[in-house]
């Protein structure tokens, strides 16, 4: 097993986010709209890995790691552990 190669430092959080819908050839994004993703790496002892998160897109830093998009964010910044 290949381990993660981005480890959050500072009680932050790194994110896979859910994909956005297409609708109409376009992407429709608001940076007020919460949004959902799995927490893959977690600094903070209560968001834990595997965690489906609701999150305020706009405190996240965008990462790419293996062609692969993932988002940093503060713990704060996350809303809910989606149940």
């Amino acid at each position: 097993m290949v381990s993660f190669m981005i480890k959050p430092i500072n009680d932050n959080v790194v994110i896979l986010p859910d994909k956005q819908e297409l609708i109409g050839g376009i992407y429709v994004v608001s940076e007020k709209k919460p949004e959902t993703g799995m927490v893959m790496e977690s600094s903070s002892e209560e968001i834990k890995k595997g965690d489906t998160v609701l999150f305020k897109r706009y405190s996240a830093t965008t990462v790419t790691c293996d062609k692969e998009e993932y988002l940093i964010i503060p713990r704060e910044d996350i809303l809910a552990v989606v149940c």
